[in-house]
């Protein structure tokens, strides 16, 4: 997928998921999870990927990563930096939290 159909699908997808976290409820994360499942389904080899610095930060555990970015308002979810090898979206830390 080129970098300019892949910022289409996934910028509204990101604004989505931005809104909503930090989570409010339960309601907030299953609404995070079927907008995730659903770009699963619409673009091949989808993944979700963490910020490397965020990822070290939390230890390298996956369940901290997930409830630090429903949890902290401290990150935010944008297109991958590299459409081509890593198709779907990268958690990273607000400019301010870095």
């Amino acid at each position: 997928m080129n970098r300019r159909d892949h910022d289409r699908l996934m910028k509204p997808l990101c604004k989505q998921l931005n809104a909503l976290i930090p989570i409010k409820g339960t309601e907030d994360k299953d609404k995070i999870n079927a907008l995730i499942y659903d770009a699963s389904q619409k673009v091949p080899d989808f993944n979700l990927y963490w910020d490397r610095e965020l990822y070290i930060d939390c230890g390298c555990d996956d369940e901290k990563v997930r409830l630090f970015t429903l949890h902290s308002g401290k990150v935010h979810f944008e297109p991958s930096d590299d459409p081509t090898e890593h198709p779907g979206i990268t958690i990273r830390y607000n400019d301010e939290n870095k």
